[in-house]
């Protein structure tokens, strides 16, 4: 297909939406004492807030901006730290930090 339409390679991309939780740099932890070995709690530090973030790239290797969304009605400049965003990405918010089509449609 990419030779009968003569796709080139930077027309090729990959989309990927995912969740993580802010406050989180590692996979859960489990623990347990030596007297409840069967009887284990999984325990995630941090708080449970999710954040979406869409990314796309093309098969040359380059990257479109992220797209990260956060839960809330208002953005608040005093989430951030310093200025080590880079301007090219978009932030959004949505009830829940889920996307919908209305954002996907402000993504892209």
């Amino acid at each position: 297909m990419i030779e009968k339409h003569g796709i080139t390679k930077e027309d090729i991309y990959n989309f990927n939406k995912t969740g993580f939780q802010i406050g989180v740099i590692s996979g859960g932890k489990v623990v347990t004492g030596s007297d409840r070995r069967n009887q284990r709690k999984a325990v995630q530090p941090g708080n449970r807030e999710w954040v979406t973030v869409i990314q796309g790239i093309n098969a040359q290797g380059w990257a479109i901006p992220p797209f990260i969304i956060f839960a809330g009605t208002y953005h608040h400049s005093a989430w951030y730290e310093g200025n080590d965003i880079p301007p090219d990405w978009v932030i959004s918010l949505s009830d829940n930090s889920w996307t919908n089509n209305e954002l996907g449609i402000e993504w892209l």
